[in-house]
């Protein structure tokens, strides 16, 4: 176990660096997460509305108008049509609202005027004025065609819609926050590469050492037993690095981590982090320096997390970039976080594509680990 204890000599001497780089990858990832993860919430959001009034200010248009007011924000613009066009062009209101003439003795007569709309195409604020106004008319021609006057129907519609569906969340998204955890670990695509591929080659830098290697050459150590105990010592920082990343994930999210969901979660990033370090330990028996390092850091951490999902979700992402995603590690494991978060069921059937998934991403650290080996026995016969 010379390799072994030799590895842990050299990491002390480099153990102020990665706690820096441990802590400032980490703290990313949490700022990351709380500002660019995704929720369930809802919140409804009152849309800009202008009306501009043609009949008189009766009880049907004056109940009207306190239905919207409870529902949008009221706006006030110039009535010419210049001008209308102007305020939904700027954005000024999404939705303007046109009564007629005698709109009011025309309703209650059943004649069904129709008013007049402006709106900005297919925005939210548009779309949500046209259910309100729809509501609102719906109802009002039940309680006209009853013979009812202005009076009663505005009475009548103000108890009507007070009634609120209530809406509830399921247990998955109310109480495990699983969109937190599933962001968090999602950029720990990038975390993990950036410390493994960062750190761990600083490491095997000082095993690359010329007088280092010949001494390699001239002993009884093979280069796979070499590669061996190398790799026992990488797996054993990585397996900190992965500890305090999970620790972390459990303090702030407890709810969430404290269910199959998190426990799913926390499996899948153990597999991805020992293929992780399979790829620091491959750059960092082909890499020498660390001007270097610091290169291949970003094109791959930066890389593998734009196009296979830890920055930009994977439904967002074009077919050709997925396409060439699914060459890389990266993709399975952030597809396996996204998959977990989706499950409504733990049965077998549901969970042998998130184990099969997590097999690909195991079979890349094998695929690596085996390239790592026959470029060191290839260097070592160079000298």
């Amino acid at each position: 176990m010379t390799v072994f204890k030799n590895y842990f000599k050299i990491m002390k001497q480099y153990r102020t660096t990665i706690i820096i780089y441990t802590v400032i990858f980490v703290a990313l990832a949490v700022f990351a997460t709380n500002t660019g993860v995704k929720t369930n919430d809802f919140t409804a959001i009152k849309p800009n509305v202008a009306i501009i009034n043609n009949d008189n200010e009766t009880v049907l248009i004056q109940g009207f108008n306190d239905y919207l007011k409870e529902n949008a924000k009221i706006k006030s613009v110039k009535e010419d049509e210049e001008s209308l066009r102007d305020a939904l062009f700027f954005r000024v209101v999404d939705y303007i609202l046109i009564i007629p003439e005698n709109f009011t003795e025309d309703f209650i007569t059943l004649k069904n005027p129709k008013i007049e709309t402006m709106n900005i195409p297919d925005s939210y604020g548009a779309i949500y004025t046209e259910i309100l106004l729809d509501r609102f008319l719906n109802i009002s021609k039940v309680y006209a065609a009853s013979g009812m006057n202005q009076e009663e129907i505005i009475e009548n519609i103000k108890v009507d819609l007070k009634q609120q569906g209530e809406v509830f969340y399921s247990e998955k998204t109310s109480m495990t926050n699983v969109g937190y955890i599933n962001y968090y670990y999602n950029f720990s695509n990038y975390t993990f590469l950036a410390i493994s591929v960062y750190i761990i080659g600083m490491i095997m830098n000082a095993f690359n050492d010329t007088k280092i290697k010949r001494r390699n050459l001239v002993s009884n150590f093979s280069y796979k037993k070499i590669n061996r105990q190398l790799f026992a010592g990488n797996f054993c920082l990585m397996l900190l690095i992965w500890s305090i990343y999970v620790g972390i994930s459990i303090v702030l999210y407890p709810k969430a981590m404290f269910t199959n969901y998190g426990l799913l979660l926390i499996i899948n990033s153990l597999v991805f982090s020992v293929t992780v370090l399979s790829i620091g330990f491959l750059i960092g028996n082909l890499v020498r320096n660390r001007e270097a390092t610091d290169g291949i850091v970003n094109v791959i951490a930066l890389g593998s997390s734009f196009i296979c999902g830890a920055f930009v979700p994977q439904e967002f992402l074009g077919n050709f970039v997925l396409s060439i995603a699914k060459f890389l590690p990266s993709y399975w494991y952030i597809k396996t976080n996204n998959d977990i978060v989706e499950l409504t069921n733990f049965s077998l059937d549901k969970l042998r594509p998130i184990f099969t998934n997590m097999i690909i991403v195991l079979a890349f650290g094998v695929l690596f680990f085996i390239i790592t080996n026959m470029v060191t026995k290839l260097k070592l016969k160079k000298g």
